[in-house]
């Protein structure tokens, strides 16, 4: 029917267009005739199905008795035209004007428009009605009326939760967002500032170009400054965007502050030359337009400010939504009044509205007419204004379907110069944050004395942001040599949530947004980020990074498990079954090399001599020993040609088993690096976390970002929520007091401490590879400036100086495969065998010594023994020698004693004790030694026993 009621329109105006035409030529075609008389009787028989309902009535609230006029001419005139309403309908309208008075004018809907049952009401708007209009849309609205505004663009209106039912023939204030898009697109500016109000106009306005921008990606919203409206003074707000980078400024501000802002940017000097001001309409009526600068840029609705037009409109779109609403079963008349019993909620009145809202007008008295889903119209037209000499100049137009077209009229910058400007200044002061991470940024106070900073470190602002601390490293010596060769200077801040930057719901809802450095850098808080930030797509969505100044991975930090080195390391070589073959072997060798030897007819000793030359047992072992332990043979060898052989072969399988113990204690000892309880972040316990095992990292850090955004890595991500360290710090201390068991970070710091500290170790393969860039905003001019300086540090080697000094250290090797340093713990076992070598040996010596001693001592008696028996012999003798010569009989010759064990026989001896007689015998407990009486002038024994058996010479000669 809607479709069928336009086509009648079309073909009306068709008709009127050319009636003139056919009357001249008395030529009437039939079927247009035939077509609009079965329209018109269909209406007829659609009007006889609903008897009931025959006049729709409207009220209106507008603001003069002209309006209301005018509001009277139009419906007549929709009356009168039987091809616009369907049918026998005829609309009936019941007008006021509207008061200053919101509460008045609410009670006058309710006492004088309500009661009349209107389907529809019209509101009037004027700067002075604002709050009578918000009060008439609200009370309409609580009884399901639809409100049809003529001439408010506050976005309040669009709002669904206040006024539920309102729809307007004007477009927003806010849809100028749109046309500040097209107008930063067409002149190639890559970034704006945008200068707004505070209140809830400001904030749409701001939203939509948000929004467009987003969409688009063409240019960046480097600031968004706010003001309150209604200051007298701006000074502060246009300074902020001064600072700015950028020089194209968008401007949406009421008549009374664009007025203000126009006469503090011209004493700042902000009208000149490479300046753009973007503004919307309010900037350019009224007073404000008599102090517009020149070269401002406006735009301006056409027809927005023409009431009649907008009547005549809102009357078209309600004919219009009549057409679809009719078409409707079980349409319920709207309430009778504001204290009608039951439910006040007209219950078809949404039905109507939603028919309002899609009612489509081709040719309105403003042009053609449709809306959005919030009521809005979108078809607009606007003006492009640019102030030249004080005056406005159209230079060109804006439309929803044609979008930016301009005229033959050149545009007049800022300055008066007709060359288009390039939209920015670079700025030499840039606002720097960073973050204390060791050893790319150390923090330190100042010197208590004289309150500066020492020792080639800078001045930056502490966390709190009250006081000043002293800040040095990789990143700051990096940052004062950019700032030397490219010329800027640098305000130092620390960042004041300590953190590198997560993108985070907002209070638990949808929203997100990023905080920590990164945060400060979207939010404009800074310009640059001088940190260890690791370059990643989800960081590069909203900053921009430079080429990387050092490349890294991620690596996982854990401390030095016990190597399992003691004091008997030297015996790792060979298995225990090993050393016990060696030395049966050792012991079997020497038997058989001894057995061989002692059974050979070539080695049996021919004579007692060569006995004493013949290889025993005891010098058999030593052989052994000595070949084994390459220590040279000083002793006899084999002397059979077998035995030989065997020996031969004992050094060859000798010469083997050494070669390979060397090489083995090597590969134990010299080579032998602690090992992990972890291999890699593939290990089974980092792939199955448990309490048992604790690793973390550090939250809101890029590595989190890193493990949040692998599939794989889901459940180790989770484990490590609940373990994750605000600093790196803090976790490296828990990892050495042994409260966590692993840490993951990036692998520049993570060797830098294993460079400090020889009891930590970085374990597998690096991963995540990455790089470290220097933060900046989105289109940030100076991110290639600093991109290609970093590439030439690169080359002059700049770069490779910093990580020598910063982080290579000689304290501890950084890479596994480097070589221990053996040290007594690995080497100790050796010298406690040669300790246990020496007591053995000294042990075994005074053994042998008291050995000696007794074996002496028993000899000395025997010999004593002996010697007293052949001195009594000699002395029985003697006597019978005397005896006997009395018969001169001749005394029998001593026989000689033969020499034992190498102990002077008694022969010699009794010529010597000639007369001796034994006086005590030996006792054997006190082990004393008997005493012989001597002649007094021929010998006497030493002064004591122990002299005696001191030295077989103990007996002297007087």
């Amino acid at each position: 029917m809607f479709n069928m009621a336009e086509t009648v329109e079309n073909q009306q105006h068709h008709h009127q267009h050319h009636h003139h035409d056919r009357r001249k030529t008395h030529h009437y075609d039939p079927l247009p005739i035939c077509v609009l008389l079965l329209l018109h009787l269909a209406r007829v028989m659609h009007a006889a199905g609903a008897p009931g309902i025959s006049e729709i009535r409207i009220g209106a609230m507008l603001s003069t008795d002209e309006d209301t006029a005018t509001l009277q001419e139009a419906v007549r005139e929709v009356n009168d035209n039987s091809l616009i309403l369907p049918g026998n309908y005829q609309l009936n309208v019941t007008s006021i004007v509207m008061t200053t008075n919101p509460i008045e004018s609410a009670i006058r809907v309710c006492e004088k428009i309500i009661p009349n049952q209107v389907y529809a009401v019209i509101s009037g708007h004027s700067p002075e009605l604002y709050m009578s209009s918000v009060s008439v849309s609200y009370t309409c609205g609580f009884y399901g009326i639809p409100v049809i505004g003529i001439s408010a663009r506050e976005c309040i209106f669009s709002d669904k939760h206040i006024h539920k039912s309102y729809l307007r023939t004007v477009p927003p204030y806010s849809q100028q967002a749109t046309v500040w898009a097209d107008l930063v697109e067409h002149f190639d500016w890559s970034s704006v500032v945008t200068i707004t109000s505070s209140d809830q106009d400001g904030r749409s306005i701001l939203s939509t170009l948000r929004k467009r921008q987003k969409h688009n990606e063409l240019f960046k919203i480097e600031k968004s400054i706010t003001y309150k409206p209604g200051a007298n003074n701006m000074t502060d707000t246009l300074l902020e965007a001064r600072k700015c980078t950028s020089r194209v400024m968008l401007l949406y501000a009421s008549e009374k502050d664009a007025t203000t802002i126009y006469q503090d940017t011209q004493r700042l000097n902000m009208t000149g030359n490479g300046y753009a001001w973007l503004v919307t309409e309010q900037g350019i009526t009224g007073e404000a337009l008599a102090g517009a600068p020149e070269g401002v840029l406006a735009m301006y609705l056409e027809q927005g400010t023409d009431t009649k037009s907008h009547i005549q409109d809102a009357v078209r779109v309600i004919a219009k939504g009549i057409h679809s609403f009719v078409q409707n079963e079980g349409i319920m008349p709207p309430p009778a009044g504001c204290r009608h019993s039951g439910d006040s909620l007209w219950p078809s009145g949404q039905l109507f509205y939603g028919n309002l809202v899609d009612a489509t007008v081709l040719q309105g008295a403003t042009g053609a007419i449709d809306f959005d889903k919030h009521g809005d119209r979108k078809s607009a037209k606007y003006k492009l204004i640019n102030i030249q000499g004080g005056e406005p100049v159209t230079i060109g137009a804006w439309s929803s379907d044609t979008r930016l077209t301009t005229n033959h009229v050149s545009v007049i910058w800022p300055g008066g110069t007709r060359e288009k400007p390039e939209g920015y200044e670079l700025q030499t002061h840039l606002r720097v944050v960073i973050m204390k991470d060791s050893p790319f940024v150390y923090v330190d106070e100042q010197d208590p004395m004289t309150k500066k900073c020492l020792n080639d470190t800078i001045p930056c602002l502490a966390t709190n942001g009250d006081s000043m601390q002293c800040c040095y490293g990789y990143c700051i010596d990096l940052l004062q040599v950019l700032s030397k060769e490219l010329n800027f200077t640098i305000d130092l801040h620390q960042v004041q949530d300590g953190t590198y930057g997560d993108y985070e719901k907002v209070n638990g809802t949808e929203k997100k947004r990023w905080n920590g450095m990164i945060g400060e850098l979207v939010d404009g808080k800074a310009d640059m980020i001088m940190a260890p930030l690791t370059i990643n797509n989800e960081r590069a969505r909203f900053i921009d990074f430079s080429k990387p100044y050092k490349y890294q991975g991620l690596t996982i930090l854990v401390k030095k498990a016990d190597s399992g080195t003691n004091l008997l390391s030297f015996m790792r070589p060979f298995q225990i079954s090993l050393w016990i073959l060696i030395g049966v072997c050792i012991h079997v060798i020497a038997v058989v090399i001894y057995l061989l030897d002692r059974f050979s007819p070539f080695s049996h000793p021919r004579n007692a001599e060569e006995e004493t030359d013949a290889l025993n047992l005891s010098q058999a072992l030593w052989f052994s020993w000595s070949v084994l332990l390459n220590s040279g043979v000083g002793e006899r060898t084999p002397r059979s040609f077998g035995a030989r052989v065997l020996g031969v072969v004992w050094a060859g399988f000798a010469m083997i088993m050494v070669a390979s113990y060397t090489a083995n204690l090597a590969a134990y000892l010299v080579l032998d690096r602690p090992q992990a309880r972890i291999n890699g972040i593939n290990d089974a316990k980092m792939r199955n976390p448990s309490s048992a095992f604790t690793y973390a990292t550090v939250s809101k850090s890029s590595v989190e970002m890193y493990f949040r955004r692998q599939v794989e890595l889901s459940s180790m991500y989770r484990f490590m929520k609940t373990y994750n360290y605000k600093e790196a710090d803090m976790a490296i201390e828990d990892l050495k007091s042994g409260k966590l068991d692993a840490f993951i970070y990036d692998s520049a710091m993570l060797d830098f401490e294993v460079s400090r500290d020889c009891g930590l170790i970085t374990v597998g393969e690096l991963f995540g590879r990455s790089g470290f860039g220097i933060g900046l905003q989105k289109g940030s001019l100076w991110t290639q400036k600093v991109s290609l300086r970093i590439l030439e540090l690169h080359e002059r080697g700049k770069i490779g100086e910093l990580d020598l000094k910063w982080i290579t250290s000689k304290q501890c090797g950084v890479k596994s495969i480097q070589p221990t340093t053996l040290g007594l713990s690995s080497m100790g076992g050796v010298f406690i065998l040669v300790a246990g070598g020496f007591l053995v040996g000294c042990v075994i010596n005074r053994m042998e010594i008291h050995y000696k001693r007794h074996q002496q001592t028993k000899e000395r008696q025997v010999e004593l023994a002996r010697v007293a028996v052949s001195h009594w012999r000699g002395t029985v003798r003697r006597r019978r020698k005397r005896n006997s010569s009395k018969y001169m009989v001749p005394a029998p010759t001593p026989e000689p004693v033969e020499k034992r064990n190498g102990v002077q026989g008694a022969s010699s001896l009794e010529k010597e004790m000639d007369g001796a007689i034994p006086l005590a015998v030996i006792n054997r407990r006190d082990r004393t030694i008997p005493m012989l009486q001597l002649p007094s002038n021929t010998y006497r024994w030493g002064s004591s026993a122990d002299s005696f058996c001191s030295s077989p010479n103990s007996l002297s000669s007087n």
